[in-house]
């Protein structure tokens, strides 16, 4: 015998031997034989038959072979433990040598012995895991305990999942509509990595959901299993290996998927797979804990933030109904003690004009509770929107004439009629006619432009006013919501006045917008659809 061989094990394909040691064995077959087959040359002969091979000559039975190999022979002797091959061990033989009964008794005792090694290495090796499993259930269990803040806690599970496996990355993904977005990263470098969705069925995530177990892919880019996968941005992230593991909630939902990856050549185990299913199985409670405890937060902050909002609104409304009534009362009393009936009469306007502006807010709160409960009747008709725009601003000139501004009423020749609640309408115009004058400056301009668009009549109130800021733009459509919202503010209203005109331009089937700018003025904006005879 030389001092030359090797030793071949079986790992985790049942039918292909591993190069796990060797002596002396020349670096070209290293390399050939780094992975043999089952059937394949002398060793893989041996474990597929389970019996000793033996060769004289290797350039006659040699299936790998490569440019130079020396002439020799071999003794290729089976790991057997209950019938199972657990490997090959390959001994070297100068060539021609002959068989001898008792060399091979004495490799088969060596043999035994090996096996015996290799069970007790291997049962090592998953007890090591085993209490690294129970370290990870142990360390999880804590943190359900000790943090139910969810960002923490996703970074915790996905440090602990890359420590465990000895991966490259590490990442996790929430399941919300049939798609997986994902949320907290380790190791991954890429931008379109991270940004990447994947929709029902695409990719290893969704694998390992519909099985509900964890899914191992060793090589991304010729597994047959995946669907549609995005080759191309794993590429450029430089992953092969993928370890996927569904969270599900305790319903058995699919709530979330845990990755870990590799951009090496390492392939991943079933006995990795196993521990991090366990590990799994644990952080899934802690996660949907977690986020349930964040939805309850955000819930709550929510309920804080209305019951305040509700508070303010109470206090606004209560100044704004109170105020015209305190004012009108002391107008009225001014009036009464008044002996000048010029002096009287500026009194008693002033009372009137206060108790207007109280109707209004009545009005616009009443308006509101009917639309809220579906109790306003909305009867549309064929409607002429001259006449219309004209007895609104007719109701508002006394207003002009005093805050002293300009007025212009430009209509489209042959507008034609709108299908349309003539009473909701006037709420609407109403609305935009009132902010256009609260807001503008004295001696501003107010413009009304009414045209044709399509199947719809545009109709637009434009003010040189004080403008809005862009990042308002939708919230001024809110219900209750005020620019300023303190008892002291320059403006009054309850922030009822747009969130109704909105509600009602949208039940005709139009749509209401703004345009504004800080210091220059705004441009509200509505539709209404045309009137066609026969339809609705």
């Amino acid at each position: 015998m030389e001092q030359k061989g090797s030793i071949f094990l079986v790992e985790e394909d049942p039918n292909m031997l591993v190069l796990k040691a060797q002596k002396g064995l020349p670096k070209p077959l290293q390399t050939v034989c780094a992975q043999v087959p089952f059937g394949r040359c002398i060793c893989g002969r041996a474990a597929m038959s389970g019996k000793i091979e033996f060769v004289d000559r290797v350039e006659v039975h040699h299936d790998n072979k490569y440019k130079g190999i020396p002439p020799h022979g071999h003794y290729c002797v089976p790991l057997l433990s209950a019938g199972k091959v657990l490997g090959v061990i390959n001994i070297y033989l100068t060539k021609g040598h002959i068989r001898d009964e008792r060399e091979t008794e004495f490799l088969g005792a060596v043999a035994d012995v090996l096996v015996g090694i290799v069970q007790r290495k291997r049962a090592e090796e998953r007890l090591k895991l085993s209490l690294s499993e129970l370290e990870a259930v142990c360390i999880i269990d804590r943190h359900i305990i000790q943090n139910l803040e969810l960002s923490a806690l996703l970074r915790f599970i996905v440090t602990r999942a890359k420590e465990l496996t000895g991966s490259d990355v590490a990442f996790f993904g929430f399941i919300e509509d049939n798609v997986i977005s994902y949320r907290t990263f380790l190791g991954i470098r890429t931008k379109a990595f991270k940004e990447l969705e994947l929709e029902k069925d695409r990719g290893v995530g969704w694998f390992a959901c519909i099985d509900r177990y964890p899914v191992i892919v060793n090589n991304y880019y010729t597994d047959t299993r995946l669907v549609d996968p995005p080759y191309d941005i794993v590429k450029k992230e430089g992953l092969k290996s993928f370890l996927a593991l569904p969270f599900m909630s305790a319903k058995d939902e699919p709530l979330g998927i845990l990755y870990v990856a590799n951009r090496k050549d390492v392939k991943f185990t079933e006995e990795q797979s196993t521990m991090l299913y366990t590990f799994a199985e644990q952080s899934a409670l802690a996660v949907e804990h977690a986020r349930l405890f964040e939805e309850t937060k955000r819930a709550y902050e929510k309920l804080k933030s209305l019951d305040e909002l509700k508070s303010d609104v109470i206090s606004n409304v209560s100044h704004e109904l109170r105020t015209p009534i305190t004012i009108a009362g002391s107008a009225i009393e001014l009036a009464r003690l008044e002996k000048d009936p010029r002096e009287r009469n500026k009194f008693l306007a002033l009372a009137l004009k206060s108790l207007v502006r109280q109707n209004v807010i009545v009005e616009n709160l009443i308006e509101a509770a009917s639309l809220e409960r579906g109790m306003k009747a909305f009867r549309p008709s064929a409607i002429d929107l001259r006449p219309i725009i004209d007895e609104v601003f007719s109701e508002f000139k006394p207003v002009f004439t005093k805050e002293k501004i300009g007025v212009a009423i430009n209509l489209e020749e042959d507008l034609p009629d709108v299908s349309a609640d003539p009473e909701q309408l006037k709420h609407a115009l109403r609305t935009l006619v009132n902010n256009a004058i609260k807001f503008n400056k004295i001696g501003g301009r107010l413009t009304c432009t009414a045209k044709a668009k399509d199947d719809m009549v545009e109709v637009c109130i434009s003010d040189t006013g004080i403008g809005i800021p862009g990042d308002k733009f939708t919230k001024i459509f809110d219900r209750l919501y005020q620019l300023d919202s303190s008892t002291k503010r320059t403006y009054v209203g309850i922030g009822m006045g747009l969130s109704i005109a909105k509600e009602i331009i949208e039940v005709h089937g139009g749509k209401i917008t703004v345009e504004s700018e800080v210091g220059k003025g705004s441009r509200f904006c509505f539709t209404i659809p045309i009137f066609k005879k026969g339809g609705d």
